[in-house]
């Protein structure tokens, strides 16, 4: 069992490729492309989403800024 651990973790990255690979060819194949475009879109909205989410990003802080920027009179001339 401790040889296929070890190849497996020698090879993470050609085992990673070869699933991403798979998957996306079946969801080119079920989906069609721009369906399969939307959903990779939407995967990496997510991932960004959740990193900033661990990285301690508040989204209502920035969202507040944001407005109090755009309420500001120097914007409207």
């Amino acid at each position: 069992m401790t040889e296929l651990v070890k190849l497996i973790l020698l090879n993470i990255g050609r085992i990673t490729g070869v699933i991403a690979g798979f998957v996306l060819a079946l969801f080119l194949v079920v989906f069609g492309v721009w369906k399969t475009v939307f959903i990779i879109f939407l995967t990496a909205f997510g991932f960004i989403l959740g990193r900033f989410y661990d990285d301690g990003f508040d989204i209502r802080k920035t969202f507040r800024e944001i407005l109090s920027v755009l309420r500001m009179d120097k914007w409207h001339s």
